[in-house]
């Protein structure tokens, strides 16, 4: 009986590298709007579909439902579902709303530039979008950014940007996008094509961030990289370098051991075996309690791996 008990507790935790496994994640509503794209061009005449998402604070989306305005209709409109109709040349903001109990008021605004059609002479650029993973990093790290180039009618052109940085003694960036941190402090990367410039997005640099720590396996799994957590203790961010082996049901968790995830903060779904990736420290965690960051097989409650805060 000794034997058969400890037989099925061995296969429970190496079925841990099988089959997938979903739960239904904690969902905090905490909300938030986003539009997409932020900039924009478009012709006079012509129509354009901007998104809209409401997230909560782990980035699942709420609802795609948003009050619309323009902020100059005579430029261009925006109907009930999001579709811009260019009127005349101009600048206008088009203007995107929800509101719950829970979160008040919640506003983001996209810029929209009218101009005039050039006869047909090809694919007019509308926009540049740029996104990256990392907003924070210290002397020395890295971040990875892409840029989206759209025509002002929604196809994703195959265009080489230029990338910037407003601060290169903070951080500069090479053609491929990716951005190397040298000091503390700030600076704003964009991408510009033509005279057309992409969003600014801010990277921040500081010499101290908090917490940060390097993976070890755990139990016979292969989990290796390291994971910084940020100085305001809002997120936790895995680095280029992390990677894990794969299995089911893995979770971000912060712990008070390196051998279990009882008690601990579930931070997340894993959202990739490898590379850069950031969580979200719920509010009111004291970091602090937790010296450690494992990855989680939260069905058989397995550690994969975990790394020490210091």
């Amino acid at each position: 009986m000794k034997y058969s008990l400890l037989l099925l507790s061995l296969l429970a935790i190496f079925s841990c590298v099988g089959t997938d496994y979903t739960e239904e994640a904690l969902i905090l509503n905490q909300a938030s709007v986003k539009l997409s794209p932020e900039i924009f061009n478009i012709t006079i005449g012509q129509d354009f579909q901007i998104s809209a998402e409401v997230k909560n604070i782990k980035g699942e989306v709420i609802t795609t439902e948003v009050d619309w305005t323009s902020t100059q209709p005579t430029v261009a409109t925006v109907n009930e579902s999001g579709l811009v109709t260019a009127v005349a040349e101009g600048t206008t903001f088009i203007i995107a709303q929800y509101e719950d109990e829970l979160n008040g008021l919640q506003i983001d605004s996209s810029q929209i530039t009218v101009i005039q059609d050039n006869n047909n002479q090809g694919p007019i650029i509308g926009g540049i979008a740029i996104t990256s993973e990392i907003a924070t990093l210290i002397p020395g790290g890295t971040a990875l950014f892409k840029a989206i180039v759209r025509s002002t009618t929604g196809i994703v052109l195959n265009e080489t940007v230029v990338w910037k940085s407003s601060d290169p003694a903070v951080a500069s960036i090479d053609n491929n996008g990716k951005a190397t941190a040298h000091a503390a402090g700030e600076t704003k990367i964009t991408a510009e094509i033509d005279g057309i410039v992409s969003n600014e997005f801010p990277l921040a640099v500081k010499e101290n961030l908090g917490y940060s720590g390097s993976f070890v396996g755990k139990t016979g799994h292969r989990v290796s990289g390291s994971v910084v957590v940020s100085a305001d203790s809002k997120t936790l961010t895995l680095q280029e370098d992390f990677s894990t082996q794969s299995g089911p049901g893995l979770q971000i968790y912060l712990s008070k051991s390196a051998d279990s995830g009882s008690g601990g903060i579930d931070l997340g779904a894993i959202k990739s075996n490898s590379g850069t990736q950031t969580y979200t420290i719920p509010d009111g965690v004291k970091v602090s309690d937790y010296k450690f960051v494992l990855v989680y097989c939260k069905p058989f409650s397995v550690v994969f791996g975990a790394a020490e805060l210091k």
